[in-house]
């Protein structure tokens, strides 16, 4: 008898009207996302994030063809981690020593160079390949956490999961479409020259951020200020 009072009808109701607020809640967080300073910011991590999917789908080809294989990979993946990990720990204690927008540069740059430096490094020792990698990517996992804070910091608190929601949307948009570009480069280019685009974007990311006026004119992390609509 119980069962008979559940209101089945109401429940689609709700779920329905929770569907359509979904959608607008995406779409106003896809107009904040299209403020000038956020775009500067999405737009060049969405290229960044085609990039490392090119080569994610690249590095079993490349340790199949200059290193040890399965165990090269796996060790590749590993450090990876572990550089994106040492930078997360690390960059607590200088994110208030310096502008948000040289940091950012400075990171880009500096990972882009190890990041090339690594690629070589393979062909003289796979040891000094890997010490190369995780200082490459301790440079990417800082800058992803200055990332992190920044987008909560410059929206309206009430448009935090919207504004944050749409960015994830963008930058992950890129992520299969990178997949499927370095699948088709892997077979007619060298690993390397699809490993070298990564670093070679990272460069020319760090170098749009530090001319861009207005990424080098926001302060430290800590004193960032909402975004005027």
């Amino acid at each position: 008898m119980m069962l008979l009072k559940i209101n089945i009808s109401r429940g689609k109701k709700e779920s329905k009207d929770k569907g359509n607020s979904y959608k607008e809640e995406l779409l106003e967080g896809l107009k904040v996302v299209n403020h000038p300073l956020l775009r500067a910011f999405l737009v060049p991590l969405t290229i960044i994030n085609f990039l490392f999917a090119m080569i994610l789908v690249t590095l079993p080809s490349f340790a199949n063809q200059y290193g040890n294989g399965p165990s090269t990979y796996g060790l590749t993946i590993a450090f990876l981690g572990l550089g994106s990990m040492l930078g997360a720990l690390f960059i607590d204690n200088f994110r208030t020593k310096q502008r948000l927008g040289i940091m950012m540069s400075a990171g880009f740059i500096l990972s882009g160079c190890t990041w090339l430096l690594m690629v070589f490094s393979i062909q003289l020792s796979e040891i000094i390949f890997y010490i190369l990698l995780a200082i490459s990517y301790s440079f990417i996992g800082a800058i992803n956490v200055l990332f992190t804070v920044l987008f909560q910091k410059l929206p309206e608190e009430k448009m935090l999961g919207r504004v944050n929601t749409a960015i994830e949307s963008i930058i992950s948009f890129a992520m299969p479409i990178g997949s499927l570009a370095g699948g088709f480069l892997t077979e007619l280019a060298s690993p390397i020259f699809v490993l070298c685009l990564f670093g070679i974007g990272l460069i020319i990311l760090g170098g749009f951020y530090l001319f861009n006026r207005s990424i080098q004119s926001l302060p430290d992390i800590d004193k960032v200020e909402k975004l005027e609509w």
